[in-house]
């Protein structure tokens, strides 16, 4: 009779073993190193998105600014025309006068 570790049975039993076991360390490992890939690509979107939003932040920040220089210039503007029209009013009134006296002079 041959000893209970040499039997036909137990060395496939054992080579089986064996072979789940390697399979399962294989699967383990790889099962780690996908993880970490998807780990460095969750970590790669994440620098891109806060690049994104950093960028999205200065040009939205640009866009206040000439919003406030166009509120500025408006108000430049309307300014300038109530000048003009003051201005003109003015020009008229003497306009006005000078021609009333160069009827009375005239007449």
């Amino acid at each position: 009779m041959t000893p209970y570790l040499y039997t036909k049975h137990n060395l496939m039993m054992m080579v089986s073993r064996w072979f789940l076991f390697s399979l399962m360390m294989i699967s383990i490992c790889s099962c780690n190193s996908l993880s970490e890939e998807v780990e460095k690509k969750m970590n790669n979107l994440q620098n891109k998105a806060d690049s994104l939003d950093a960028l999205i932040n200065q040009e939205v920040e640009k866009v206040t600014n000439l919003d406030s220089l166009v509120n500025t210039e408006q108000q430049k503007v309307k300014q300038l025309d109530s000048l003009i029209q003051k201005t003109g009013s003015r020009v008229d009134s003497l306009a006005g006068s000078k021609v009333k006296q160069l009827e009375k002079w005239v007449r």
